[in-house]
């Protein structure tokens, strides 16, 4: 699960359980980079 937030916390309790989370950018390489980093370490 990646969370694409807003907010730059982790204090919001179902950030917990995510993978990972992305601060919201109108830049969408961060996500991308992070899509490919979870897809590559479940293979």
């Amino acid at each position: 699960v990646i969370m694409l937030t807003a907010y730059d916390y982790r204090d919001d309790f179902s950030v917990w359980v995510s993978d990972t989370y992305v601060v919201k950018s109108s830049d969408l390489s961060g996500l991308k980079a992070t899509i490919k980093q979870v897809v590559e370490s479940r293979k």
